[in-house]
């Protein structure tokens, strides 16, 4: 790997960094897209997970009442007071709409999930965002990659990721 490569490399994911790192002071995180059906839904493993590390998380779907013991809302234009970040686990077609929904709330950070495949990446979505400097928006990968006590796979996930420059900037 070249120098000016490596380079380039530690600085995309510097700034990738600084966007998590804000992502994650918000006071509520909204998880978009649970799943009551399915309890491997990526969106479920996410909110478990950043339930487990101490985040306020709220469940919203459209579909159902609850999520475990939350009260589960249809949409975040519907949530009894503002959250600061929104992760988007829905299907492609509906991430768009999402995305806007969260910026006429207000979301100052919006993270649209990855994992393996297309994940919820839209790219009328992502072009949506460059109308949008104002909201801190990370455009892929997985936010296990990134929280304190990360699995194995995510971990080994994120350092292939970072080694090949390809985790969103």
């Amino acid at each position: 790997m070249s120098d000016l490569h490596s380079f380039l490399v530690e600085m995309s994911y510097a700034s990738l960094k600084s966007k998590v790192d804000q992502f994650f002071q918000s006071p509520y995180i909204v998880v978009i897209d649970v799943s009551g059906s399915d309890p491997s839904a990526a969106a479920n493993i996410n909110f478990e997970k950043l339930t487990k590390e101490g985040f306020h998380v709220i469940p919203v779907n459209p579909r159902l009442k609850t999520f475990h013991v939350h009260t589960c809302y249809p949409s975040v234009e519907q949530l009894p007071h503002p959250v600061g970040a929104a992760l988007i686990f829905t299907s492609p077609k509906v991430t768009e709409e999402v995305v806007s929904q969260c910026i006429r709330v207000g979301v100052a950070n919006i993270w649209i999930h990855q994992g393996v495949g297309q994940g919820s990446k839209n790219k009328t979505a992502t072009q949506l965002m460059t109308d949008h400097p104002e909201v801190n928006f990370i455009d892929g990968a997985c936010p296990m990659m990134f929280v304190n006590h990360a699995d194995w796979i995510h971990k080994g996930v994120k350092t292939v990721m970072k080694w090949t420059g390809s985790l969103p900037a």
